[in-house]
């Protein structure tokens, strides 16, 4: 799956919490993301440790952690979600040792 948007800089989020509030206040269908995006998201950056994006997608309620260069340009380069640590996780050998193998 290709992502057109990895190298270009972060402008806002939009998880479910932002489409419900559109939702909510019957915005017409051709309101732009723009007005209801989350203008300053949380992000971590690529040499951030895991358990500080863990931490940031618990307390922001997000479903999608965006991950920038640490360069400082703001640029994307990744997004951190539960359902990819998870599955890092679960491939894991010592998850693996500690299932009896149910990870692999």
């Amino acid at each position: 799956r290709r992502n057109y948007y990895y190298g270009h800089v972060l402008q806002g989020y939009c998880g479910r919490e932002e489409l419900y509030e559109a939702f909510r206040k019957f915005s017409p269908a051709d309101t732009r993301v723009s007005e209801f995006m989350l203008e300053k998201p949380p992000a971590v950056t690529e040499n951030h440790p895991l358990t500080g994006g863990i931490l940031a997608i618990l307390l922001e309620h997000i479903d999608l952690l965006p991950v920038v260069s640490a360069d400082g340009s703001g640029r994307l380069v990744g997004a951190l979600s539960p359902v990819a640590i998870a599955k890092k996780a679960l491939l894991t050998p010592q998850f693996s040792a500690l299932t009896g193998g149910a990870g692999t």
